[in-house]
């Protein structure tokens, strides 16, 4: 990894730890609540705290997943693809071969 992706990694992800628990803890707190007001017994997955961890584990990761995709995409990928072809210098093969697929016969 160069220095770019290990700036890029610093400055983009550094909240991420901060920002995972406090959305699992808001996940957490919601769907305790909901299952607490849930009258319905076929919502079984509401009322135990193995099910209520999993759907809070499910948003968690939902906005982790987001969140990376849409850092990516707005700064690492234009980086590679877009206006900044100058930093596609470090590919040994040139810019030409970055996306093409080898074939060997």
């Amino acid at each position: 990894m160069n220095s770019y992706e290990k700036h890029f990694s610093k400055t983009s992800f550094k909240n991420i730890a901060l920002w995972t628990i406090v959305i699992h803890i808001f996940s957490l707190a919601f769907f305790s609540i909901v299952g607490k007001f849930e009258e319905i017994d076929a919502d079984f997955i509401l009322k135990s705290g193995k099910g209520i961890a999993v759907l809070a584990s499910t948003v968690t990761l939902s906005f982790l997943t987001i969140y990376g995709i849409y850092i990516i995409d707005k700064r690492l990928v234009v980086r590679y693809t877009g206006d900044f072809r100058e930093r596609s210098y470090i590919y040994p093969s040139g810019r030409e071969n970055v996306f093409k697929k080898e074939h060997s016969d």
